[in-house]
Parts: C-alpha cells; structure tokens; sequence
C-alpha cells in the first residue's frame, strides 16, 4: 500500500474508535428537512458519516448495503463536499428506472434550491442522446 493510502487507511481507523464524528457539511445541503413530524434538523448518524468519508475519499465510488441506511443522504452530502472543492465535478448515478425520480427528489429535499443542478436521463436512445446534449451544454463536455 502506498504511504498516501496507508496514511488515509490509518485516520479512517481512528474515526471509527470516536462515538461521536462531525463532518462539516456543504453550505449546498439543507440543515433542516421536511418530515412527516414537521420540520427538522438534518442529522446523520456515525455511520452515515464513515460511509461519507469513504465515497469522498475514492475518485469513483459505489455504495451498497442493507436498505433503510441513508445510502442516498450519504451520496448528496459526499458529492456536495467534493462540488465544495471542484464545482465543475460531474457526477452520474446508474439506477434502475423505477427509482430515477427518487433520486431527483432526494437531491431537490437534501439541498438547498438552486445548488444542484440534476438531469434525469431515461427513455429512448435519441430521448437519452438529448438530455445529455442538454448536460453538455449547460456544464461542459464530459472527459
């Protein structure tokens, strides 16, 4: 393993001996959400924020678990810390068809308006063709 590696490994292994971790979250996501309750204040749990620093951590990531762990209020807040660094960072989830609004949805409920811009791209060959002509144009040429 590289020292760059081992040295990321070794912190990642102190984070998760602390009860309580805190990760500065981007001024994109919402600090307070609608819930069936009411309004509340956006808290992840401890594994929420491991889960968090490890998607931030590697260039290309996919995150897999038990359903009902906030794997999606995970992603939102990883990307927004990496759109912190570099806004012109383009990012695409593959889901199935039956969940592509969820995910709008989700963006739309965990960051602040007009912080994220979303393309949801499904349908025919010449359908997807033009959405992702219309990405292009508003972010730039995908590399």
């Amino acid at each position: 393993m590289d020292p760059k590696t081992q040295k990321t490994y070794e912190a990642l292994k102190e984070i998760r001996k602390k009860e309580s971790i805190q990760l500065p979250i981007s001024e994109k996501v919402r600090k307070k959400i609608k819930t069936y309750r009411g309004e509340e204040d956006l808290s992840l749990r401890n594994y929420q924020t491991i889960g968090i620093l490890h998607l931030i951590l590697m260039a290309r990531f996919v995150l897999g678990d038990d359903c009902g762990l906030g794997k999606t209020i995970q992603t939102v807040v990883a990307l927004c810390k990496i759109w912190d660094k570099d806004p012109d960072h383009k990012a695409i989830i593959v889901t199935n068809k039956s969940l592509v609004g969820q995910w709008e949805t989700e963006f739309q409920k965990f960051t602040e308006d007009g912080e994220v811009q979303v393309f949801v791209c499904y349908g025919t060959p010449a359908k997807r063709q033009k959405v992702y002509k219309r990405f292009e144009e508003a972010t730039g040429p995908c590399v």
